[in-house]
Parts: C-alpha cells; structure tokens; sequence
C-alpha cells in the first residue's frame, strides 16, 4: 500500500533529521511526498526539514544560480504551498525554479498549474524566461529519428515535463508563434514525429508566413519519414529567408535517412546551387550519389 510505503519513508526522514543529516531526511520525505502528497505526516516532516535547511520565503529567492539539489526542494516546497492552497505562490516559485534549472525531472509539476486564468494573470512577458530556458535545454539533444544524439532515459521526464509546460503556456497565448515553434522543438526531442506534424500543421494555418513554424512543420515531416511533403516547406521558408539554407540542407537529410538517395541527390545539388559554400552540403550530395 502506498500509504504503508510513505509512512516507512517518514520515519526513516524523522531518523535522518534526528541525526542532522538534512539532504537525506529530505529526499525520504520528498519520496513519501511523491507517493502519498495528501499524507499529513509527511507535509509536516517535510515542514521541519525547511525549517532545519532554514529555508525563507519562496518568493524571495534571488539566487541566480541553482544546483538541482536546492531546485529539487523548491519544487518540493511548491507542491507542499498547492497542498495548502496556496497555488499563486508555488506556481511564481516553480516558475523561478524551473527557469534556472530546467532539466529536472519534476518539471511537469508545473503544468497542471497554469491554466488560461493564471497564465494571462501572470503575463507573457512573466512566463517566456521559462519557455526560452526549456527550449535551449531541449535543444542541447538531438533528433532521434535523424540519427542525432538523443536524449537519455533520465532527461526524458524533464523533455516530457517541458513540452507540456509550453503547450500549457501556448494554450493560454495561441497569438504567438514562437511558443508553437519552442513546443514543436521540444517534441520532436521526444521522438513524438506525428504528435509534432499536428502541432506543426495548426501552426502554420495559423501563421502562414512565419519561418519558424514552417522550419518546424518540414523538419517534423521529415522525422515523420515524408520528406516530399517536407520540402514544400522548406522552400516558402527559404523564400522568407534567402540568406538562410537550412530547411533545404534539413529536407536534404531526411530523404538520405530515409534512404531516398536520388531525391536527396536533387535538393543537395539545388542548395550549393543557392548557397555555393553551404557547410556540410557538399559531403552530403557526395553520400547521396555514392
């Protein structure tokens, strides 16, 4: 029973204050949280064990910096404010949190959260830190289905936790393009190519001329192993933006992933044809003619 488990893991925090080691009485406590958040016990261990950390008021954290030990807790702390109503002022901590330290893996915490009501209380310019935060730590990954580097299994509850943050954000704000494109770029991370074509798709009905949709929708195509219907994209992209080649060069990619040599052969060779000096363009139509 999980209340049995969260009683166990209490007693062992209560032993582990008792003995004056914080960091373990706390990561007991945030188990039993997590298992049980109702649990009265464990609210009020948790209570002496900010207490004993000497920890102050959630919305006076000015620490530029964070190691996820002292972020892990503030989210801690921020369930235990939800717990006592107090859901403003977890949601402004979590938002602190988060913002420093987006990789951690409670990041989905948040989303519940920030529904329209509190997002536009909160306003745009408030909340986009954290989009731009989660996005450049989504970024640092490549795209699993075009051979990049993926992320590890323990980086995927953040990535997961983050793509739901921005959809909830995007919700609230669907007038703006770039939370589109920042959940777009943090789904495709999850091997999501689909679930990033429909996103993809509505953005670009919405925003027929905004480059980073469209760069979003072909790169999402392409993932999703339709690099023709890609390149269409790419092309109204680079034709917003003559003096950028990558949508054609990422179109390129995807036909030579997908093992479609001769058609990556034709966008290659019409890339260096546009940007005669690309990087990486020429080894590419090398690789797709061999």
């Amino acid at each position: 029973m999980p209340q049995v488990d969260a009683a166990r893991l209490v007693r062992e925090a209560e032993l582990e204050l008792t003995r004056g080691d914080t960091a373990a009485a706390l990561e007991r406590a945030t188990a039993a949280f997590e298992l049980d958040p109702m649990q009265g016990s464990t609210v009020a261990m948790l209570d002496r064990i900010f207490d004993a950390i000497g920890r102050g008021d959630p919305e006076e954290l000015v620490t530029s910096t964070m190691d996820a030990r002292t972020a892990l807790r503030e989210m801690v702390h921020a369930r235990l404010l939800i717990s006592l109503g107090r859901h403003l002022q977890a949601t402004k901590t979590m938002l602190v949190t988060l913002e420093r330290c987006p990789e951690l893996p409670v990041v989905g915490w948040l989303a519940p959260e920030l529904d329209n009501e509190k997002c536009h209380s909160l306003g745009l310019p408030t909340l986009r830190p954290l989009v731009v935060s989660l996005a450049q730590f989504a970024a640092q990954f490549g795209v699993p289905t075009t051979g990049g580097t993926p992320a590890l299994a323990t980086d995927l509850p953040a990535l997961r936790g983050g793509a739901a943050v921005v959809a909830a954000i995007r919700n609230a704000f669907p007038g703006e393009p770039q939370l589109w494109f920042a959940e777009g770029l943090i789904r495709r991370r999850l091997a999501e190519p689909e679930v990033t074509v429909a996103l993809a798709r509505e953005a670009v009905q919405r925003f027929p001329a905004d480059w980073g949709c469209l760069v979003t929708l072909a790169n999402a195509l392409g993932d999703a192993g339709r690099p023709e219907e890609a390149l269409p994209c790419a092309e109204r992209a680079v034709a917003l933006d003559p003096s950028d080649g990558s949508p054609l060069f990422d179109v390129g990619s995807a036909f030579l992933h997908a093992q479609r040599n001769a058609e990556a052969a034709r966008v290659f060779s019409d890339l260096l044809a546009r940007f005669n000096d690309y990087p990486g363009a020429a080894a590419a139509l090398q690789r797709a003619r061999a």
